[in-house]
């Protein structure tokens, strides 16, 4: 979809790894961009809502979980840092397509 295939760099990682789908996200993002530089609002509009769909249907269902449960385990906190952040990047994300949509 969109013309997203995962990066080869990440070896034989199942197809729904955390990594890939953030990638998926960032591809959504670059679309979203390039259509704002076009003043193609279609498109913004399209990309948005794949983006809003892909968050809420999908990540945000398992994404802050899965953080939470890093955040528990990681004793070093390197990890739990990534995860804080990914939870506060998922939070910030889901607003400014909620702004951007008038929900």
């Amino acid at each position: 979809r969109f013309g997203f295939t995962p990066g080869d760099t990440l070896g034989n990682e199942p197809s729904d790894y955390i990594g890939f789908e953030i990638e998926f996200v960032h591809l959504l993002c670059k679309l979203e961009a390039e259509a704002w530089d076009n003043e193609n609002m279609d498109d913004v509009r399209r990309f948005q809502s794949a983006q809003k769909e892909f968050l809420g249907n999908h990540l945000l269902e398992w994404v802050p979980k899965f953080c939470d449960e890093v955040i528990a385990r990681d004793s070093f906190g390197l990890f739990s840092a990534l995860a804080r952040f990914t939870k506060s990047w998922l939070n910030l994300e889901r607003e400014q397509l909620l702004a951007g949509t008038g929900e």
